[in-house]
Order: C-alpha cells, then sequence, then structure tokens
C-alpha cells in the first residue's frame, strides 16, 4: 500500500513516484532545501564576500530564509537580534568550527544605547 505519492509533469511525460513510508518522504521532501541539509527542515548556504564584506551562512527553514550570519558573528542582511535555534547553532558549530556562532544563540543587536554612546563619542568636544 502506498501512503504518499509525487507526480512531475516535463513537456508530455508524466513520471509519478509512489511512497509506502514516512522515511521514504522525508528522504524525498529533504532535497526540496536551499544549501545543505543540517537536520530536518534546516538546511544553510554559504556565501562569498559582497562588496567588500565577508563569508556569511543563509540559514533556511525549507526554503524560507531564517536569517544569515557573518563569518564573525556578526548580522547579514539585517538578521539583527535573531534567535538561532539550538538545533541549528549546534549543526552550524560542528559544520562550520571557522564560524563564531554566539554562545547564546542570538545574533548581535544594536541598541538604541550603544547608537547614542557612539554618536556622543563621534561628537567633537569642545
Amino acid at each position: 500500500m502506498y501512503l504518499y505519492y509525487y507526480k512531475l509533469t516535463v513537456k508530455e511525460y508524466t513520471i509519478y513516484l509512489y511512497l509506502s513510508s514516512t522515511r521514504e518522504k522525508d528522504s524525498i521532501e529533504e532535497a526540496r532545501h536551499r544549501g545543505e541539509p543540517l537536520g530536518g527542515p534546516y538546511s544553510v548556504r554559504r556565501d562569498p564576500p559582497h562588496s567588500g564584506g565577508q563569508y556569511h551562512l543563509h540559514i533556511y527553514n525549507k526554503n524560507k530564509q531564517l536569517f544569515a550570519i557573518n563569518k564573525d558573528g556578526t548580522a547579514h542582511d539585517q538578521s539583527h537580534g535573531c534567535r538561532i535555534p539550538n538545533k541549528v547553532a549546534n549543526a552550524l558549530r560542528k559544520k562550520f568550527p571557522d564560524y563564531h556562532i554566539p554562545n547564546n544563540n542570538f545574533i548581535e543587536s544594536t541598541s538604541l544605547a550603544e547608537v547614542l554612546i557612539e554618536k556622543v563619542l563621534a561628537f567633537p568636544h569642545s
């Protein structure tokens, strides 16, 4: 008995794939992820620097991007304040040991206080 099936049509050809277990279905659906699998629905794509930036990782839950993180652990693509799921953080630390994954699993976030301090320090004093 088949529990799942997939139908793929290309031009005049149609292919049916019949699966008899959830395990088979999960294996097929894992291929739908972007980049390399991290376990479960999560995957990662490593990108080179853009215009003077640094290497960075894009993390996906299925095909939806959750966040992006630079090699030094700072936010990429406005991922400030994002929480990295424990399972993902552990997989990233193992797969990319040269990347800094924050110990608290939060991608840094610039607070209003930090911005104000930077502005005060940058302001010329007389």
